[in-house]
């Protein structure tokens, strides 16, 4: 008996996952060469490093296609302990049976679970192409894919849409330098919402073949709740069917107002994705003799 056409579609977005997260180590380590960004591929997945503090330094699509065995994590864990941080991936709930009792006896632990949500494209998508606007009754949100040389002012925006209302934009300088290197990946495009003349969020897309991923999606704390969100999916879907997509997906908190958003813009959950976890390894300070 095959693989079920759940798996089968689970398969396709950890795919678009791997690839992604490579392409973007790649790009990375070019731009940046004395950064030691590197990458791994293991078990049919990808364990990127970005930094020891950096969230996109993770593995993704593990056991995908078969099963995982300790030779495989083995790897995985040096690869990190190498580089003195721990061990941070995302697994997919259709994963092989044989990678959460491995995980679970080297100590991983359950961080939260995502949810992955999908939609089929078809032209029905082209009602609202990027650049164009979404009246949002009295509000106009415009929407339009974001130049090459605005690379800072997209990170800046972006990271400015997911600080606390009450609280100032993040300022990690690093962070921002590795989000800007990622920014030229061929792959990926970038989008920027705006209402009233100036900025009101960001959002960006990966294409993979013709699978389409939607993600770092914010809102600036002036500009929530006046539809920011579903007017940067809208483009997106309009652009990734442009771009001959079929499948777009995207991966949310579960039960979170993004995924209520992205599912009034058509979207399903197919599964969910567990974000799992191993503290870095410590060396033993062997006491001096003398």
């Amino acid at each position: 008996m095959g693989p079920s056409p759940h798996h089968v579609l689970s398969a396709r977005i950890e795919a678009a996952e791997v690839a992604h997260l490579g392409s973007a180590v790649t790009t990375y380590a070019s731009l940046c060469p004395n950064e030691g960004a590197e990458a791994l591929y293991v078990s049919g997945g990808v364990a990127g490093y970005f930094g020891p503090t950096i969230s996109l330094s993770r593995a993704v699509g593990l056991g995908m296609h078969g099963p995982v065995t300790a030779a495989d994590l083995d790897a995985l864990e040096a690869f990190y302990d190498e580089r003195a941080m721990g061990v941070s991936l995302h697994v997919s709930a259709l994963a092989d049976d044989s990678l959460l009792p491995l995980l679970a006896a080297r100590g991983f632990v359950l961080l939260h679970l995502d949810s992955v949500l999908v939609r089929t494209l078809d032209d029905s998508c082209l009602a609202t192409a990027p650049g164009e606007t979404d009246d949002q009754g009295s509000i106009e949100i415009g929407v339009r894919v974001a130049e090459a040389a605005e690379a800072k002012t997209w990170v800046r925006t972006s990271l400015a849409g997911f600080a606390d209302a009450d609280a100032p934009p993040p300022g990690n300088e690093r962070h921002a330098a590795i989000y800007e290197a990622c920014f030229t990946v061929p792959s990926t495009q970038y989008f920027f919402a705006s209402s009233s003349g100036g900025f009101a969020g960001a959002g960006a897309l990966d294409i993979q073949g013709r699978t389409a991923q939607f993600f770092a999606a914010s809102t600036l704390a002036s500009s929530r709740g006046i539809g920011v969100q579903s007017a940067l999916l809208r483009s997106r879907l309009a652009h990734a069917r442009r771009a001959d997509c079929d499948l777009a997906f995207v991966r949310t908190a579960a039960g979170s107002t993004s995924q209520r958003n992205a599912e009034r813009c058509g979207f399903r959950l197919a599964y969910a994705r567990a974000a799992m976890s191993r503290p870095a390894r410590t060396r033993a300070v062997v006491p001096s003799r003398s």
